[in-house]
């Protein structure tokens, strides 16, 4: 139906472009990155300036494992709009992939600096700063780490099993990460 209506001569730059927007959506829901990708170029054709084209492409792009081309396209939606939490934290993952954990760190710590309860930078920082030990760091931290994945947002669980000895919260918050990720189809 997208298509249909992307292929209508009345439609304004900014039809096609939300249009295009919606259909990249789409792909990436049934996880055609391929399709989402072209759609993003698309959108990046009529409006370069489009920094949701620009992170989404970056997402698409990480889900090929892409990273270094998904780091240009953050880059890119970040010079657009420096203040996005989001992009500072799947820029940080997608070094974190490359192992560039002190580009990650500090994309998650600067996604902190703009969103600070952002549970799923923190904790990635938190996963981060444990795997290159940097204990000093971390201390700073450590406050936060018994109710990351309990209280507010999911966070993968099995990422801060190095941060703290407490078996019960440990399952507590496997228990939701499961529970709020993985449905059952009855």
């Amino acid at each position: 139906k997208i298509q249909g209506l992307l292929e209508e001569p009345h439609q304004s730059k900014e039809q096609q472009v939300d249009l295009l927007l919606e259909q990249a959506r789409l792909f990436d829901l049934i996880g055609n990155w391929e399709a989402a990708i072209t759609s993003l170029s698309k959108v990046l054709q009529i409006k370069p300036d489009e920094d949701l084209a620009w992170y989404n492409r970056g997402i698409a792009l990480s889900n090929l494992d892409r990273h270094e081309e998904a780091i240009a396209s953050y880059d890119k939606a970040l010079q657009l709009n420096p203040d996005d939490d989001s992009t500072w934290y799947d820029r940080g993952w997608a070094l974190d992939e490359l192992g560039s954990y002190e580009e990650a760190i500090a994309s998650y710590a600067r996604a902190l600096r703009i969103k600070p309860d952002y549970a799923l930078a923190l904790a990635s920082l938190v996963f981060q700063l444990a795997q290159i030990c940097d204990w000093d760091a971390l201390q700073s931290h450590t406050a936060a780490i018994p109710q990351l994945g309990i209280a507010g947002a999911k966070v993968f669980p099995f990422g801060l099993l190095h941060s703290e000895d407490n078996p019960a919260r440990h399952r507590k918050r496997s228990e939701l990460y499961a529970k709020n990720t993985f449905q059952r189809q009855e």
